[in-house]
């Protein structure tokens, strides 16, 4: 080829401007298709990544290219079409491709339509892309890049639509590759060995986006997935079996990254479906916790944890303590969901002395649970949630169970098997208008099954929300937790079902707030043609905030209401496990003290009556190390807190709505580079002199404070 192939690989996200914290993951699935091109077309390909839009508008003019590749992801799936139909309206000749796992790939009908619903998109590439679109470049190549013998050719591996979209041409047959050492799956088209593949940081591919402070960088150690859980896109047979790149490649591209990473903040993603699943990933680990004390670099790890927890999973999570906490998943706590998920748990007691072992360890650990998954009832959820709480496990996520293109869980014939009916809702912060094109994400979750029905669904929305106070440790369970010491052995489950069931008539401001949250949970829901009339829209009403963050905020900065829910826990506390009034005085005391006021102060005391080691271990542990009147304080003490950062210029500047605690959320969720219950919390620490009776306590491993 005289002229060198000119191709724009698009792994476009949705931008967040004026945001401090945002950055984006660096586009290293482009990354790979890259260096993979380049290894095996031998200079006969000029490749371009992009990852924003204004980057891909500015790229579309310059470079003008004649393939642009899009990925497809639930997070960019309307963005990357309005994308592709911008771009075929101005650059017709252009090869369009497309790939990515938001796409049903088991029912030919949803396929179709699927490509139907994409006319801009002139080939799709459903599995793993590499050779694919090596070959798609090849049949370009060969046909002269002219996009319309490429479609009626065809190229294995992909999907392209017959002239008039009335059929759809599936092409898979996998013609291996010669320069392959490891060649390839005959039943997938799978790379059978990931070395294959040049590293997109070794070979200098992501060079310009490690240069970038607003990009932070992403790895994958292996692919693939060993469970075919229904609710999971990795759960797809094509992906089931994992494939892993060499240990010592992965440990030579940490050093690179460390070395060579400008991102703004210091944080790594993995990228792999089971991290633990392997022992090699304990010397990833090893290596990442030396990066961190050597370089300060990643202070933080975001990484999907093996799903089944095993003792390997806990020296993993020992090794990064501080870095990331560990996930002890769940979902379910019933046999017969776990079945229609295609899903096994580990023992309710080996999870629990997992759990153990992790607070032994000092490591943060938490467990997660879906709601509304096939054959969970109402009665049956809140079963799992009593034992979940009353184990050893120190914070909980909940999560609406999601219908995900390429799940099996979405397919018709898993919906009409289980009665699943979704509804949509928009994805905050995934939505903007760039100019030529504009775009809003959606998300569909389950809201009514055979056995589950709407009005259960906000039941459960309901709960959601108070769990996130009261047990979520990372949200505003980190500024509730003592309340575990104040419940006599037991847990925090009672507390849970008396405000989430039986408040029904109950008035004042937080019920106010919680009847609130019930309307803004309603409106947040849309119809598919509601979807339809706004994924093209990029500023629209129906864009919308976190509801559990942004409730939390409200009920801890609205004039009145963490007062009057103050009033409600104790009055609840005391009636359900029949504390001692002094205990319950004195820990709603120190939870009022300890909220920030975000009145730009740096340092303040805290009035403290009770002994807070004791509080700690008896919030870790309430079965073994209660809290009894022994730990009351004669006379009360005064303790040291400070604020690093008060955010007080921030929000001099945020305007989002009309209230204070509009702007506080904006900074919080938007610009703070904190966790929101920490960053809602005062700090324990010195904080200037005092001539009364003082004493500074430690943190405590992060646990309560």
């Amino acid at each position: 080829m005289s002229v060198p192939m000119r191709v724009l690989l698009a792994d476009l996200s949705h931008v967040r401007t004026g945001r401090e914290w945002s950055v984006l993951p660096m586009p290293v699935n482009m990354g790979y298709l890259s260096a993979f091109a380049q290894e095996y077309c031998q200079g006969e390909v000029e490749i371009r990544i992009c990852k924003t839009p204004e980057s891909f508008i500015a790229h579309v003019a310059d470079f003008e290219p004649h393939v642009v590749a899009f990925s497809n992801y639930i997070w960019n799936s309307n963005l990357a079409r309005s994308a592709s139909e911008w771009l075929k309206s101005v650059r017709s000749d252009v090869l369009v491709v497309m790939g990515g796992p938001n796409v049903n790939t088991a029912e030919p009908q949803a396929a179709l339509d699927f490509m139907r619903d994409r006319r801009s998109v002139d080939i799709y590439i459903p599995q793993e892309g590499e050779v694919p679109f090596l070959r798609v470049l090849e049949a370009f190549k060969a046909c002269g890049m002219r996009v319309d013998a490429l479609v009626e050719t065809g190229v294995p591996g992909t999907w392209t639509l017959t002239p008039g979209a009335e059929a759809m041409v599936v092409s898979t047959l996998q013609v291996p590759i010669a320069e392959l050492p490891g060649g390839l799956d005959p039943r997938t088209g799978r790379l059978l060995d990931l070395s294959d593949i040049p590293s997109p940081y070794l070979t200098g591919v992501m060079d310009e986006f490690l240069a970038d402070e607003s990009f932070v960088p992403l790895i994958e150690t292996n692919r693939g997935c060993p469970y075919s859980c229904t609710f999971c896109g990795w759960g797809d047979m094509a992906k089931s079996k994992s494939a892993s790149f060499p240990v010592e490649r992965i440990l030579k591209e940490l050093d690179f990254i460390a070395a060579a990473n400008r991102s703004r903040i210091s944080y790594l993603y993995i990228g792999d479906a089971n991290f633990g699943l392997f022992q090699r990933d304990i010397e990833i680990a090893q290596r990442l916790a030396e990066l961190r004390e050597s370089v300060g670099f990643p202070e933080h790890v975001y990484l999907y944890f093996a799903k089944n927890s095993s003792q390997r999973v806990l020296e993993i999570a020992r090794v990064l303590k501080g870095m990331t906490p560990i996930s002890l998943s769940r979902q379910t706590q019933n046999a017969d969901v776990l079945k229609n998920i295609k899903r096994s748990n580990i023992d309710i007691e080996t999870f629990n002395a997992l759990s153990r072992q992790a607070k032994e360890l000092g490591v943060d650990s938490f467990a997660e649970l879906i709601y509304a998954l096939p054959g969970e009832s109402l009665a049956s959820f809140l079963d799992g949630v009593r034992e979940v709480v009353e184990s050893d496990v120190d914070g909980l996520h909940f999560f609406p169970a999601m219908l995900l293109d390429g799940s099996e869980m979405a397919t018709r014939a898993s919906r009409e098997l289980y009665g699943l009916e979704g509804e949509f809702r928009a994805i905050d912060g995934s939505q903007g208008d760039y100019g030529p094109f504009a775009a809003t994400e959606f998300e569909e979750i389950v809201t009514t099954s055979a056995v589950f029905s709407r009005e259960d669904y906000f039941t459960i929305r309901r709960l959601h929300f108070v769990q996130s106070l009261l047990v979520d440790a990372h949200a505003g369970g980190r500024v509730f937790y003592g309340l575990r010491a104040l419940t006599g052995g037991t847990s925090l489950f009672p507390l849970l079902e008396s405000i989430t069931l039986d408040s029904t008539d109950e008035v004042g401001p937080f019920w106010t707030l919680l009847a609130d949250f019930e309307e803004a949970a309603s409106a947040e829901l849309l119809s598919p043609d509601d979807v339809l009339a706004l994924r093209s829209s990029g500023d629209n009403d129906q864009t919308n905030v976190k509801l559990n963050p942004y409730f939390l905020t409200r009920l801890l900065y609205e004039d009145g209401v963490l007062e009057h829910f103050l009033s409600v826990l104790d009055e609840r506390i005391t009636r359900l496990y029949g504390t001692d009034q002094a205990l319950v005085d004195a820990v709603l005391h120190l939870i009022r003290q300890r909220v920030y006021p975000f009145d730009g102060s740096t340092g303040s005391t805290l009035k403290v009556g009770l002994d807070l080691n004791a509080l700690t271990s008896a919030a870790l542990s309430p079965r073994t190390v209660p809290l009894t009147t022994e730990d009351l304080l004669a006379a009360p003490e005064l303790v040291k807190v400070h604020k690093t950062r008060t955010y007080s210029e921030l929000l001099g500047r945020v305007s989002r709505g009309e209230s204070r605690w509009d702007d506080i959320y904006d900074v919080a969720l938007h610009h703070s580079r904190e966790n929101i219950g920490r960053l809602y919390t005062w700090s324990l620490g010195a904080a200037g002199g005092t001539d009364e009776a003082e004493r500074t306590i430690s943190n405590e491993g992060g646990w309560l404070y």
